[in-house]
């Protein structure tokens, strides 16, 4: 997280953005590419109104002019920290998500979704199982992090400095780039307890396949050289 304040958990009217293929959690920042005029419009009124945003993961990438019933409830609030147009009128944002936030009601206003949403506060779990937790998990993504050679080492150095165990959680799962159906339902679990052990058995499914792959590879590599 930047510095960001906590919000409140009363209702706020937020611009909401529909995303494709992607959940955002607290703390995550990713790039986005945004060209539906719907989307634009609501990044104009976000921009104009303190940057912040709604992210709701559309329930089915393909549509292309969903309605609220094609969106999930619950998604993430966030500040958009840059914002470019590009040669083809499409628009480039850098967008960081600060709090899971449930959507109350959905309208239209000026061409854009608005989300009357409600902040969900962090929870603050600390207890032995908690911790318990907390450990195998991260000891499962260095097993990760180790086998699949997607994430840069100091990607665990980043992890291992955050003290917060439902920060870690979310920094986790937002590094996993997880498919929407398994990204949401963490998403979805305010209980930090419940998303760590989401998340580990998450994490033990994606370990087992990458042993098994690697397992296969030197095989075949040790019959190659025979």
């Amino acid at each position: 997280m930047s510095g960001h304040p906590i919000l409140p958990s009363e209702p706020i009217s937020l611009p909401l953005l529909p995303l494709r293929d992607v959940v955002v959690f607290p703390g995550m920042t990713i790039p986005l590419f945004v060209g539906r005029p719907q989307s634009i419009k609501a990044l104009g009124a976000a921009m104009e109104s303190g940057r912040q945003i709604m992210l709701v993961a559309q329930k089915a990438a393909g549509k292309d002019e969903p309605r609220a019933s094609d969106m999930f409830e619950i998604g993430c609030m966030a500040s958009i920290l840059q914002m470019s147009k590009l040669p083809d009128g499409n628009f480039k944002i850098l967008l960081e998500g600060i709090q899971r936030a449930s959507v109350r009601e959905m309208g239209d206003n000026g061409g854009h979704f608005v989300a009357e949403a409600v902040p969900v506060p962090p929870q603050a779990e600390t207890g032995p199982d908690v911790q318990a937790l907390r450990s195998a998990v991260t000891q499962r993504f260095d097993q990760f992090v180790k086998l699949s050679g997607k994430i840069p080492p100091e990607g665990l150095a980043a992890i291992a400095g955050i003290g917060d165990a439902g920060h870690l959680a979310d920094a986790i799962a937002a590094r996993l780039r997880l498919r929407i159906e398994a990204a949401q339902p963490l998403l979805e679990l305010f209980s930090v307890a419940r998303r760590l052990e989401k998340l580990l058995e998450l994490l033990d499914r994606e370990v087992d396949t990458l042993q098994v792959a690697d397992i296969a590879a030197t095989t075949i590599g040790e019959h190659v050289t025979e």
